[in-house]
Formats: structure tokens, C-alpha cells, sequence
């Protein structure tokens, strides 16, 4: 009986040994093959995609966020022209009335600042998957649904016009009683279908879209009016504003200033 008791007891130990010596193995195993994900020589050439680990990828976004958020307002306002209150007062805005939301491998501030990033400086998505270490489509995925939510927030970014009243102390608007802002036309550049290329292509040869915006005293915007042909004058598309359902409307006895360009295209504009 005693022998048997002893023989149970080595059996149990050898199984216990064998079952240490596995986990053990097996923790190792998975320390070496962290170790050569770290230690992985990555050979950065012009025309080879770089190919970095999971870590370095999340230490990159890590940094790009922080840059925005914790670094001050100088570095924000150079990345995404913002400084950072206004920054997270539009993903509020975004988050509760234009109802964005955050997806499982990124947040709602990653989201806008990648978009604010890309209108800010123009780049394209390739560029913007080495900044962002983000892939293609989820970049361009991202920046569209920014995109319609901004386009839902009209409402509250939009002001209403004010017309200049004759009290007003601010030395550059009392002169232009009943003035309710200023006007004028900008440039984006654009990609379009072949078909469509000469229409949007410039006197200079660049692809572009004429858009035209509308600001107050405040430098608010009042009205934006985007998607008019870059070839096309400052009249016609100017012209297009007031006819359309929800155009640029103008009381009587009212007027906006405007660039001498557009002085002989309508009656309720007036040059500077």
C-alpha cells in the first residue's frame, strides 16, 4: 500500500515538473519572438514600402496625437491650424450634434485631427499614411465621415448677418452702415475624371474649384458656395448664389463688400 502511494506521488510530480517545464517554454518562446519583432533591421529605401512593428506604429500615433493635445498651442496650430481648446471643442460639437462617433482601433480626436490635418495642408493619402501610420483606407474612410458630420453642424457654424449699424464703435466697419459682411472668391485645388479635367483646369494649367465665402464682422462665415468649375469667372458662379433654394439672400437696402472683380456682376455688392 505504502509502495503504491510513493509510485502516485512521483507520478504526480513528474506530471507537475513536465506541466512547469511546458508554461515555461512557452513564455519563452513568446519572449524571443517579441524580442526579434523589436530587434527587425528595417531597411528604409525610396521606392520600398516600410514595413514597422505594431509597437512603433502605436508610439507614432501616440506622438502625433500628442503633439495636438499636449505640446501647446503652437505646435497644434501649426499641424491643424487650431489651437488646442478650440480643438476639443469641435470634437464635442462633432461628437454630440453632428453625431460622429468612435470606431474600435481609434478615437473621435485621432479622427478629426487626421481630417483637419489633411485640409490643412493639402496632403495626399499617401503621405498621410506615414504621418498617421494609418492604412489607405482607413484613412480616407475616416476623412469622410468627419467630413459628413461637419456638413451637419451648418446650423451652428453658420451665422446669421448682421448689418452694420450707425453706433457701431469699431473703426473699421462704421463707415459702411447697413453692410452685412464681405465676400470673395478662393481657389481648392481638386482631382477630377478625365473627362471633366478641361473644365477644372486654370489659365496657370492647375486643376481647380472655385468657391466662394461670405464672412461677417466677426470673420464668421455666413454662406459658402463650392463646386463651380475653376475656369469659370467670378460673375457666373457669383451670379449662381442668389437663385439657388438656400443662396445667399439680401435684404433690401442692404449690400456686401466685395473684391473689385465682382463690382459689375450684382447690385447689392459694393467694391473696396
Amino acid at each position: 500500500m505504502e509502495r503504491c502511494r510513493m509510485q502516485r506521488r512521483k507520478a504526480a510530480a513528474v506530471t507537475v515538473s513536465a506541466y512547469f517545464e511546458l508554461v515555461f517554454n512557452l513564455v519563452k518562446l513568446i519572449i524571443q519572438y517579441y524580442k526579434e519583432l523589436e530587434s527587425e533591421v528595417v531597411q528604409v529605401t525610396e521606392h520600398v514600402t516600410v514595413w514597422e512593428t505594431p509597437m512603433k506604429r502605436l508610439e507614432a500615433r501616440n506622438s502625433f496625437m500628442a503633439c495636438i493635445t499636449s505640446h501647446g498651442d503652437i505646435s497644434s496650430t501649426i499641424l491643424i491650424r487650431m489651437n488646442g481648446s478650440s480643438f476639443k471643442t469641435l470634437c464635442t460639437l462633432l461628437r454630440d450634434q453632428g453625431g460622429l462617433r468612435c470606431s474600435w482601433h481609434m478615437g473621435i480626436d485621432e479622427m478629426v485631427a487626421i481630417f483637419l490635418y489633411t485640409i490643412a495642408h493639402n496632403e495626399k493619402n499617401r503621405v498621410l499614411q506615414k504621418t498617421c501610420r494609418r492604412s489607405g483606407e482607413t484613412i480616407s474612410r475616416v476623412i469622410k465621415r468627419v467630413l459628413n458630420s461637419v456638413l451637419k453642424l451648418h446650423p451652428i457654424l453658420l451665422r446669421k448677418p448682421k448689418p452694420v449699424l450707425e453706433n457701431l464703435e469699431d473703426l473699421r466697419w462704421k463707415h459702411f452702415k447697413n453692410c452685412l459682411g464681405a465676400l470673395d472668391g478662393t481657389i481648392i485645388d481638386v482631382r477630377t475624371t478625365k473627362e471633366k479635367k478641361e473644365r477644372y483646369q486654370m489659365r496657370k494649367g492647375t486643376i481647380g474649384m472655385n468657391a466662394l465665402g461670405v464672412c461677417n464682422q466677426d470673420l464668421e462665415f455666413i454662406y459658402v458656395l463650392s463646386g463651380w468649375e475653376g475656369s469659370a469667372h467670378d460673375g457666373r458662379f457669383l451670379r449662381d448664389a442668389p437663385i439657388r433654394p438656400n443662396g445667399l439672400k439680401v435684404p433690401r437696402g442692404y449690400y456686401y463688400l466685395c473684391d473689385a472683380s465682382y463690382s459689375n456682376c450684382q447690385g447689392f455688392l459694393a467694391p473696396y
